[in-house]
């Protein structure tokens, strides 16, 4: 995996045309585009982290306007560009920066899942039904229009749609930050990366903001708990990665199989959205309990 970051720290010109052929691979390979989207997202990372915000900014900035050109030319629209910007590019320069001023990996987390928030309150400033509008648009999706099982339950997919697109902009944001600290880790710090990684735990305010969000998204009516239900998806983002990093420490401390990791993601894949909730409340408890700590008190 050396190949990649190599390539991209050799220079400004190798660092764009990596994050936009990333990127465009990412549009037209459709079984690769979350990965190469991913890549060409992690690929601003690692400039940002090594290089600096300034660099990693004219890089966002080259990448832009090279995808809104070919945007121009392949179909006509320069939105391209500026999807590739809000949706992935300037969220990963965001909590690369904080990252690399704060070396507090918590933190990026934090402003990652931050751009997620602004577009669930922007959707809900901007429609004033959310629900109406994701059933219009799921029942006029070329292909499920005259889906029975769509039509009756539109309205309880069209609930979760706003949340779940919010968390899926934040995934993405975190899995580009990851890998471009992965990368640098390779690059300069062998190692460094797992032991960052394990050792994450994030505020205990944040557990605090994340219980009232919940008690709020359950219990308050109307617009308000709509708003504050849709945000409980970013919360539950946040303790998954706090539950993995529990997890990925508790078995290397005991230096179990690492047939218990497989095990874990083939849970999270195959009982979606059980198995992501039960690490993400195992990753919250932590947050109170500090199992890591307790269990390298009893190794000591």
């Amino acid at each position: 995996m050396r190949f990649l970051p190599d390539y991209v720290m050799r220079g400004r010109m190798s660092a764009v045309l990596a994050v936009v052929v990333l990127a465009m691979g990412s549009l037209l390979l459709v079984p690769l585009t979350s990965p190469l989207g991913y890549l060409s997202g992690a690929a601003v990372a690692l400039v940002t982290l090594r290089m600096g915000p300034a660099m990693g900014a004219f890089l966002v900035a080259m990448a832009t306007l090279a995808s809104a050109l070919l945007g121009l030319v392949t179909m006509q629209t320069a939105l391209l560009g500026l999807g590739l910007l809000l949706g992935l590019w300037l969220p990963v320069w965001v909590a690369a920066t904080v990252l690399r001023n704060t070396v507090s990996l918590a933190l990026a987390l934090l402003a990652a899942v931050g751009f997620g928030a602004a577009f669930v309150v922007g959707f809900h400033l901007t429609v004033s039904d959310p629900v109406a509008w994701w059933q219009q648009m799921l029942l006029e999706l070329p292909g499920l229009a005259g889906d029975p099982t769509l039509q009756e339950n539109s309205e309880q997919v069209a609930r979760l749609m706003t949340g779940l697109l919010a968390a899926g902009l934040a995934i993405g944001t975190v899995i580009a930050l990851l890998v471009g600290r992965w990368w640098q880790a390779i690059q300069v710090n062998p190692g460094g990366f797992q032991e960052e990684f394990h050792g994450l735990r994030l505020p205990q305010a944040a557990a605090v903001a994340a219980l009232a969000i919940l008690v709020m998204g359950l219990f308050l009516p109307g617009t308000m708990g709509a708003l504050f239900a849709d945000l409980i998806w970013l919360m539950v983002v946040l303790y998954l990665l706090q539950g993995l990093a529990v997890t990925h420490a508790l078995v290397l401390r005991r230096e179990a199989h690492v047939g218990w990791l497989v095990g874990l993601y083939a849970v999270l894949v195959f009982t979606f959205p059980l198995g992501v909730l039960m690490v993400a409340a195992l990753g919250f408890v932590d947050g109170w309990a500090n199992f890591r700590a307790v269990r390298a008190g009893d190794a000591e």
